[in-house]
């Protein structure tokens, strides 16, 4: 009897750390969260706008009075016009739902008294230190569905590549759509450091048996006034080149952490800055590049919030852990197991 509840704890377990998602040729799809799954997910919108606004950004509840979210959200979230920093008293926190068109309810809405963008910030095209805090009016109240997340313990080092996180946030379907009312998540995974770079990823178009030119004719000539890519023949192929968008800098420094790019037209693109990444019930990241659901592979690029740790506790007043302090989901696990044996041992030995 004893085996028997302890492979159905250990099933139990097990079930629980298996994602809901799946990935089809290599493109991540997005499943839809329950509604206390990710407690601490917030939407960063403006005032007087629809809660399901493109201009609309992600955010995490690091406190139930501070919202972290990308420097550039609070620069950029007017669809047109200046990038010019907006109001503070423009901007509302929608939280405690998955469904982000229920805005009626006002312990889901509380709008920022102030916010605080990193000095250090610099915008388009180099996006180095993108990272910003929003103080609220007034604090959320917790509940089961409303929680904050806090912040990681300091460190100057990347997490290992290969780790598998989870990325949370309302995401259109296709590019310069709205958002899709119920909060949608992934399962993402690190890449190393030197896999961070914004790359060209559109490969040339094929030459097949069909497109072969005739026997004996000439290859095509470059137009009169452009010059032929150094190296290469006239008539050669040259690959698509994807726009490079930020400066290499900030995707070669601790103060970033890439994943895998997401493209998915039926369940969503993870196009919001300020989405956040987490990683073994820890916050590490929070979105600030992705493919803005078009077709290229760039990787998915986050600033990385426990080199920022130590700043946003001097702004909010927030403790950050010690490391030895973080949750350690391999001494969980073992500790459960032998919880159960003592617990199975005891009453039915």
């Amino acid at each position: 009897m004893g085996k028997i509840v302890l492979l159905l704890g250990l099933a139990l377990i097990g079930a629980s750390a298996l994602p809901a998602e799946t990935t089809e040729n290599g493109v991540t799809t997005y499943a839809e969260a329950s509604n206390d799954q990710f407690p601490f997910m917030v939407s960063v919108q403006q005032l007087g706008g629809a809660p399901n606004s493109a201009t609309a950004c992600g955010g995490v509840l690091i406190s139930l009075e501070h919202v972290l979210t990308t420097a550039s959200c609070l620069n950029e979230l007017r669809e047109e016009g200046p990038l010019d920093p907006i109001a503070a008293g423009n901007i509302r926190v929608f939280a405690g739902d998955r469904n982000i068109n229920n805005i009626l309810d006002a312990n889901r809405i509380r709008v920022a008294e102030s916010f605080t963008v990193h000095p250090q910030y610099q915008g388009s095209p180099a996006y180095l230190n993108d990272i910003a805090i929003i103080k609220l009016t007034t604090p959320f109240v917790q509940t089961a569905v409303l929680k904050a997340l806090g912040l990681p313990p300091h460190s100057e080092s990347a997490q290992e590549s290969a780790t598998t996180c989870t990325l949370s946030g309302w995401v259109p379907a296709a590019v310069n759509t709205n958002l899709q009312p119920i909060l949608k998540f992934a399962t993402k995974t690190l890449l190393a450091q030197s896999e961070c770079l914004i790359v060209p990823t559109t490969p040339a178009p094929s030459t097949t048996p069909e497109d072969t030119p005739p026997e004996g004719s000439q290859p095509e000539e470059t137009p009169p006034g452009e010059t032929p890519p150094e190296g290469s023949e006239p008539g050669d192929e040259q690959p698509v080149q994807t726009p490079q968008l930020f400066d290499e800098a900030a995707t070669t420094t601790p103060t970033t952490i890439c994943t895998e790019p997401s493209v998915d037209s039926t369940s969503g693109c993870a196009v919001l800055d300020g989405n956040p990444l987490v990683c073994d019930n820890q916050l590490v990241g929070i979105l600030f590049h992705s493919n803005k659901c078009t077709a290229n592979r760039n990787n998915e690029v986050f600033t990385r919030v426990a080199h920022y740790s130590p700043w946003i506790a001097e702004v909010t007043g927030i403790e950050v852990p010690s490391s030895s302090s973080t949750f350690k989901p391999a001494f969980a696990f073992v500790s459960i197991i032998a919880l159960i044996q003592i617990v199975t041992s005891k009453f039915f030995i």
